[in-house]
């Protein structure tokens, strides 16, 4: 799984103890690219100006200059995707972290926490690379987006080459588009 991780405290101690425990969790076939931030400011900053993007941020809470709350909401308006997971001591902070859709609430230094938040966010990654389709036979299919080799138009159908066969289904290559969103490459050859 390549992820993309954003670690932001304004502690560089637990910037650096929480990068050393999310790379004792990789696994082999993981590819973990971690960027580090002092503050929330300049996490938004690099989101704005980079036109940056993480699948996962670690986001501490009580931070000068832009709280990890006023961060988040932020970054939730520029993509609603990104999993925060919030780093804190205070529990009084848990309401508001719910309304940019938190995924967890860690205590700084659990390791047991950051572990269990570290599955949990391989689960839903994992997930996240399934699509269900049905075809013009009614048939439903599980599809894994990695088993996807290309693409074809046939006039009003989606021809879908995977690792297992073919798929023909109605779908337009734009709402297909939609259901992969960015967590996929998919290249298409427009047959007439």
């Amino acid at each position: 799984m390549n992820l993309k991780i954003a670690i932001c405290d304004d502690m560089e101690f637990y910037v650096q103890n929480t990068k050393k425990a999310i790379l004792a969790a990789q696994r082999q076939e993981d590819t973990y690219e971690i960027h580090e931030f002092m503050s929330g400011k300049a996490l938004v900053d690099y989101i704005r100006k980079e036109q940056g993007t993480f699948d996962v941020i670690f986001l501490d809470i009580d931070m000068p200059e832009m709280s990890g709350i006023e961060a988040a909401k932020i970054i939730r308006k520029e993509n609603e995707k990104i999993m925060i997971i919030f780093l804190t001591n205070y529990d009084e902070y848990i309401r508001e972290g719910y309304q940019v859709q938190a995924f967890r609430f860690l205590s700084k230094g659990s390791k047991k926490q950051l572990s269990e938040a570290l599955q949990g966010m391989r689960k839903v990654f994992e997930n996240r690379k399934k699509v269900m389709l049905q075809d013009n036979n009614g048939n439903n299919y599980i599809l894994s987006l990695d088993k996807i080799i290309y693409g074809e138009t046939h006039g009003r159908n989606l021809k879908i080459y995977t690792n297992r066969g073919e798929i023909v289904t109605g779908l337009t290559l734009q709402k297909f588009q939609d259901i992969v969103g960015y967590y996929s490459f998919f290249a298409v050859i427009e047959r007439l």
